[in-house]
Formats: C-alpha cells, sequence, structure tokens
C-alpha cells in the first residue's frame, strides 16, 4: 500500500509531531507501506509555513504596541524565540518517515494541462483554477505508470471538492480522474480519506502502532513480563529434555567436569528462584504484528538433580563426592546435584496481536 498526503494535511502539523503523525510514522515503519510525497507538497508546505510565521511574527508586533498602549510603558516581546533556521519539510518529514519516496513535477505534461483547464476537467474548477492540483495529480499518476505499481493507494486530503465526489458519506474518484487512470491502463485501487484521524481511525490499531516495532526497549517494557515467562518455563523444559550425552557437551562447554557422569541414568533440572538479567537485542519485523528478537538471560539458584545405581555410587564413592553434592542414598537409587547458576541465549517471535510468545529456541546454555 502507498500512501499519498496532500498539502492540507500538514498545515499547523509543521513538526510532524502530533499523536496523529506519529501514529502513521510508526505504522509506516511497521508494515510494508511507502509514504508518497510531491515535490510541490513540499514547496508549498514550506511556502505556507513561512507565510503563517510571517503573521504570526505581525500580530506579535501588534499585540506588543497594544499592550504598551496598557501599560503606558515599553512592553517588548523576545521575537528571538521564533523559528531562525530555514523551514526544511523535505527532512523533517524524511526523519519521520525513511522509507519515504518523493514524486517529482518534472513528468507532468504542461499541453496536457492546458487542455484540462481549457475544458474545465479535474482537478481544474471554473476561472482555470486548479493548476496546483493538477500538477500534484499527474504528478502522482505519472510515478505510477512508470514504476509499475499495481498496489492500493491512500490518498488524503482535506481538499474534497477538487478530486472526489460524495457518495453517500464516502468520497470516490471524480470521473475526470478515473478517466485519467484509464488513459494510462492504471487499475490502482484508491482510497480516500479527508483528515489523517479518518485514516488512523479506518486502519491502525493505536494499541499495536504505539511504538515502532523494532524498538527493543519499548518491545521490554510492554511485552517483558510476557517473556520472561515463556522463556523461564521453555528454559526448564528445554534442559530437562536433555539426555546425559546432551548434558555432557554442556558441561564441556562450561569448564565442568565431565568425571562420571557415565555412571548417571537420568537428570532433573528444576530453578528455585527465577529469572535474572534478562535482555532483548536485535528485534527486527517478520510480519506486519511479529517481530522476531534475540534474548539472554539466566537463571539463579538451579539445582541439576542426577540419579545413579547406589552400587556405582558406592564403588565411586570418593571421585563422585568431589564432584557432585548432597547424595541422598537408598538400596537401590542414589540422587546427587549440582547447583548452577545457568545462562541462556536464544530467540523467539513476539505476536503483537496476542501478545504471545512463539517459535522459543535456546542457542546456548553456559552453567557457572
Amino acid at each position: 500500500m502507498k500512501i499519498f498526503i496532500d498539502t492540507n494535511i500538514f498545515f499547523n502539523n509543521w513538526m510532524l509531531r502530533s499523536a496523529h503523525f506519529q501514529l502513521l510514522s510508526n505504522y509506516v515503519t511497521n508494515t510494508e507501506c511507502t509514504l508518497l510525497i510531491s515535490d510541490v507538497v513540499i514547496k508549498e508546505t514550506e511556502n505556507k509555513y513561512r507565510v503563517e510565521l510571517d503573521k504570526i511574527t505581525k500580530e506579535l508586533a501588534s499585540i506588543s504596541t497594544k499592550v504598551g498602549s496598557f501599560t503606558e510603558s515599553h512592553f517588548s516581546i523576545d521575537m528571538n524565540q521564533l523559528p531562525s533556521k530555514e523551514y526544511d519539510s523535505s527532512s523533517i518529514i524524511h526523519s519521520n518517515f525513511p522509507n519515504l519516496k518523493k514524486i517529482s513535477c518534472s513528468t507532468v505534461n504542461n499541453e496536457q494541462l492546458v487542455q484540462k483547464a481549457i475544458l474545465g476537467k479535474r482537478p481544474f474548477r471554473e476561472n482555470e483554477k486548479g493548476y496546483r492540483d493538477a500538477v500534484i495529480w499527474h504528478s502522482l499518476i505519472n510515478y505510477l505508470s512508470e514504476n509499475e505499481i499495481s498496489e492500493d493507494i491512500v490518498f488524503i486530503t482535506n481538499n474534497t471538492s477538487d478530486f472526489f465526489v460524495k457518495k453517500d458519506s464516502e468520497y470516490d474518484l471524480h470521473e475526470d480522474l478515473v478517466c485519467d487512470l484509464k488513459s494510462l491502463s492504471l487499475n490502482n485501487k484508491f482510497k480516500i480519506h479527508t483528515s489523517l484521524k479518518s485514516f488512523i481511525n479506518d486502519n491502525i490499531n493505536e494499541e499495536l502502532h504505539g511504538f515502532v516495532h523494532e524498538d527493543d526497549e519499548e518491545i521490554e517494557e510492554r511485552f517483558g513480563e510476557v517473556i520472561e515467562d515463556e522463556f523461564e518455563d521453555f528454559a526448564i523444559g528445554y534442559m530437562n529434555n536433555h539426555t546425559i550425552n546432551q548434558l555432557k557437551s554442556i558441561f564441556l562447554e562450561s569448564d565442568w567436569s565431565i568425571e562420571y557422569l557415565e555412571l548417571m541414568k537420568s537428570a532433573r533440572f528444576e530453578v528455585w528462584e527465577g529469572m535474572e538479567d534478562p535482555s532483548i537485542s536485535r528485534c527486527f519485523k517478520i510480519e506486519d504484528n511479529k517481530i522476531a528478537f534475540e534474548y539472554s538471560f539466566n537463571l539463579r539458584r538451579c539445582s541439576l538433580e542426577f540419579l545413579l545405581n547406589t552400587n556405582d555410587y558406592l564403588v565411586n564413592k570418593l571421585g563422585v563426592d568431589e564432584v557432585f553434592m548432597n547424595a541422598e542414598t537408598s538400596d537401590e537409587n542414589t540422587n546427587v546435584y549440582r547447583f548452577p547458576r545457568s545462562y541462556f541465549t536464544g530467540s523467539g517471535v513476539l505476536n503483537l496481536t496476542t501478545e504471545s510468545v512463539e517459535q522459543l529456541e535456546i542457542d546456548t546454555v553456559w552453567l557457572r
């Protein structure tokens, strides 16, 4: 999906700091959407900013004079607080929408616009008004044609009279614009919205897109407890599914003695306190509502309980007691223990819609 925004949507949102623009920015970042901006929109936004700033400057000067007449003293407003840097709409938009695509108006055929103006074809209106809108429209459809784009186009503008016709409570492209699409053999479906709020209400889940999905700190803050619980249970199950031979590999990686492991018939892993120092890293989107992430953590106060034949234990008692602890002996079997601090790294997939963790994996285990 491509989202095209007209100049009037930026009016009074010069720095794109409104909640709606932030939601849109997150949504575009989190999905496969691309924001399309005409260079005409950028230039007109910058011009409107300058006009508004000049207007405010004159109003403040007038207010200063009026206040002075009431106080019978000199009253001044510090005009140095007003913006002094050149307003760069393109940079501001790009900083909020890194995958922004600018559309050039250089491809627009002026002869075609003249003909449309004479005939009063939309976006032109009476008295040949609508040149800017016509340039924006034709630069957009030329871009779609030249790049063979067949995706849906979201068109956001409150300039409804020049582009659209109203049907019941919704808007459709004016038939003149539909003819323009046919002339270029374009079959894109246009979805019309008259405000940013309208698009957000119909398309954006605020809970889902209230943050950038690749922000590991935000993920940890919002979903940390869920991820901790899932990984703790998974790690315990993971360790208990290990054979003695597989535990031997972990012991070797941890520089632990593997003597007498061959005597052990089974092992059981338990955690007495829980997780510590969990950390999410390298979040990246794999679907619109799913994030893959890497995870590291440790489990404190763990026990590895081993079972061996009592006869084997008695024969090797001195050596076994040097490597293992707390021998509990019965006629047939003996239990011995190790008490590690267990460190894990792994990965998982967070489903933002269900707020659940999927596809958990443990990559490394190290025992201290």
